[in-house]
């Protein structure tokens, strides 16, 4: 990789109602201790594939408020014995023009996203992956040409994060999650965020989560429910759908990990629920909960659990 940029560090309530252009990322490679900027399908699934209001069909997507909170069930996750990730890294993919995307939305969710390793939000997932979950924020790409105006395939978001990490001279990771932010929101869609995964040309396996512009999409704001902090109501909605699609990707990354028995995933069951703000790091956020095997039950955070058995499951 040839660094050709300049470097940037990476900054119970239920709720009731154009011309393609070259990517520059900023990376933070913590376990070098360097920062750098550089230039930059198919898989088994239980869960069936949800059919959006316009068109293509995801492996998972977060539903909008106007469903209200999930129904409560008992049911437990089950183990389908699909991969799951415990040691995630993350880059976030900005696409689009960068005026169209709130004012502290990238730096905002620089902060979110750097936050959320190690933290109690994050430990839920460890009875599942059996070890400490890890999620090591790596920095963004800004990809400035024109992002979908429709409800974009899954194989519109796998062909574009391949062509951008072709771009950075990046090698697609299985065990990376890209976040595609995109500076629009498709009109009439019933969904505020979706996650699935497909390959690169090489054959990779990559995983991927479209999260859309929240900026006027009142179907996906949770409120402000606490005054968590006080960021833009889009970039506070915007981790709330980012968090919700992050839990799901680490414990059921290909759709046959960790599901109940009506094919829910670990976030599904608890969607539009919430109980306090959320610590992670110096700043606190509005997220859902997460359903705990542990507890039977929503969890808003948990204690880091003492590692069990490693999980060996490969990604």
């Amino acid at each position: 990789m040839r660094p050709w940029a300049q470097i940037r560090p990476p900054g119970e309530s239920t709720f009731v109602e154009g011309r393609p252009v070259r990517a520059s990322v900023c990376l933070v490679l913590v376990s070098l201790g360097l920062t750098g900027c550089y230039g930059a399908t198919g898989y088994d699934s239980r869960e069936p594939l949800v059919e959006t209001a316009n068109g293509p069909s995801h492996a998972s997507i977060m539903p909008t408020r106007r469903a209200g909170p999930a129904p409560f069930s008992r049911d437990d996750l089950e183990d389908l014995g699909g991969p799951v990730i415990p040691e995630a890294t993350m880059i976030a993919i900005w696409w689009g023009q960068p005026s169209r995307f709130p004012a502290d939305a990238m730096s905002g969710m620089d902060t979110f996203l750097t936050g959320l390793d190690r933290s109690r939000y994050v430990a839920v997932v460890d009875q599942y992956v059996r070890q400490t979950t890890r999620t090591t924020f790596l920095g963004h790409i800004q990809e400035t040409s024109p992002s979908p105006t429709h409800s974009p395939s899954t194989e519109e978001i796998v062909a574009k994060v391949c062509q951008v990490l072709q771009d950075a001279r990046q090698v697609p990771n299985p065990t990376t999650l890209y976040l595609v932010f995109t500076d629009g929101f498709p009109e009439q869609s019933n969904f505020c965020a979706w996650h699935d995964g497909g390959r690169c040309p090489d054959g990779r396996k990559i995983r991927v989560a479209y999260m859309p512009n929240l900026a006027g999409a009142p179907q996906c704001d949770p409120g402000d429910l606490f005054s968590c902090n006080g960021l833009s109501q889009p970039t506070r909605a915007l981790a709330n759908v980012t968090a919700h699609e992050i839990i799901e990707m680490l414990t059921d990354p290909d759709g046959n990990g960790w599901l109940d028995r009506s094919g829910e995933e670990i976030s599904d069951k608890c969607v539009w629920r919430f109980g306090s703000c959320v610590a992670l790091g110096s700043t606190r956020w509005q997220l859902q909960k997460n359903w705990s095997n542990a507890d039977h039950g929503c969890v808003q955070e948990k204690a880091p659990a003492a590692p069990r058995v490693a999980s060996t499951r490969s990604p």
